[in-house]
């Protein structure tokens, strides 16, 4: 490391909602704070000289074998680090639209290869964390942030009106709200006019026939999206969850965005929200069946008083427990004591693996050619197993990772 703020780079596959909340905001105003120099990237745009210039590389779902490259110059350099890992890549359900495809096998083993290399891992989760541990036993258990500065700190006065209940997600294809789906199509014909419905992101085939039911398109930049959705007035939040082993891994995003907003939200009774959540305090925990999700949203319906107290203890929990500027702070200190690391030879125990052959990292143009060529090569075998709304989706999110690269390079 060296005696200057220590010099971080990220090496990304994209800029979704993961690696924006966990490594690229944090990073990005830890530089303009002064406390870091930062350089984010995504990794079909990386170069030699990126890699060589970092004290440290953080990495983010990163599982693509065409980029090994990347790591094992990483490696070969000595370079301490990081690997963010909020999602259980290992244990992706059929439906899981998630674009990394970690059920191949060369992506989950380059996976693992990212997590024995990595001299810390970041895990959102206890299930998560000792999963990894297994591989590599230098994992840290960190909390999630929300950005408050991006919401109001008093809630908008709008005028009286229905009660709005609200269900978010990024997912092109959503299957968690087909289990509240039918109770809130039996309280929104009960309740017509009194009641509304509104979904951000993905639009179920259902909503079509509810009545007061409202539907808004993704907004790619997550910062955007909390703004409007923050000051939109909602007065319920819808969090379904399974409790399995990959949904116990998730982190409570839905709980802070809520929380943030002072929605009063309902949540599945797991480990996630389970761990956060107190119930008839700061949200309703229910089982994942329409009998109680129905109940539930009767109840805060019913019983105003109640929706308020949630409301405002739930984002005095939120504002005192996830913070970006605590996150921040935690994420600096893990910085410096993996940079700090280089120095004393802390790095990771594996044998370090020889580049491959042929493979140009440079900033020549020959490099520029084979990384676009590799790019090219896997965005037409994504998008063979698209659907039409799956491939309008990947082209609206391929636009915005360029965009934002080209923004985040010319910004810092």
């Amino acid at each position: 490391m060296t005696a200057q703020r220590p010099r971080v780079l990220a090496v990304l596959p994209g800029f979704i909602p993961s690696t924006m909340i966990t490594v690229v905001k944090p990073l990005v105003n830890l530089h303009r704070r002064g406390r870091i120099a930062a350089r984010i990237v995504l990794e079909s745009q990386a170069g030699q000289g990126d890699i060589a210039w970092a004290d440290a590389i953080v990495f983010c779902r990163n599982t693509e074998p065409r980029h090994a490259a990347l790591l094992a110059a990483a490696r070969s350099r000595g370079t301490p680090l990081i690997y963010d890992l909020d999602d259980n890549l290992f244990e992706l359900p059929l439906d899981c639209d998630d674009p990394s495809r970690v059920r191949e096998a060369s992506r989950r083993a380059m996976l693992e290869e990212y997590l024995r290399a990595a001299t810390m891992v970041r895990a959102y989760s206890r299930p998560l964390a000792e999963r990894v541990t297994a591989m590599n036993p230098r994992v840290v258990q960190c909390f999630a942030p929300v950005d408050l500065s991006l919401v109001p700190p008093e809630r908008e006065a709008r005028t009286p009106g229905p009660v709005r209940i609200v269900y978010a997600t990024s997912r092109s294809e959503d299957v968690l709200c087909e289990v509240f789906l039918p109770a809130l199509a039996e309280i929104l014909k009960r309740h017509a006019g009194q009641v509304e419905a509104h979904f951000w992101g993905f639009r179920p085939p259902q909503v079509a026939a509810l009545s007061h039911a409202r539907h808004h398109g993704l907004i790619c930049r997550y910062d955007r999206f909390l703004r409007r959705f923050s000051r939109a007035g909602y007065d319920i939040g819808l969090a379904p969850l399974p409790d399995d082993l990959f949904h116990r891994c998730k982190t409570n995003n839905k709980f802070r965005e809520y929380g943030a907003s002072r929605i009063a939200g309902i949540y599945s009774r797991n480990e996630v929200y389970g761990s956060c959540v107190e119930h008839d305090a700061t949200g309703l925990l229910v089982e994942n069946n329409a009998e109680s999700w129905h109940d539930a949203i009767q109840r805060l319906i019913d019983d105003a008083a109640l929706r308020t107290r949630i409301q405002r203890q739930a984002r005095q929990f939120v504002a005192e427990h996830y913070s970006q500027e605590k996150f921040e702070d935690l994420f600096l200190a893990q910085i410096e004591q993996v940079a700090g690391s280089r120095e004393h030879g802390a790095g990771s125990t594996e044998p370090t693996p020889p580049l491959p052959a042929g493979y140009p990292l440079d900033g020549s143009l020959p490099g520029f050619w084979h990384r676009l060529g590799n790019q090219a090569v896997r965005s037409l075998d994504t998008l063979r197993r698209l659907t039409p709304r799956q491939a309008w989706s990947a082209l609206r999110w391929f636009l915005h990772d360029r965009s934002l690269a080209f923004w985040l390079r010319w910004r810092l």
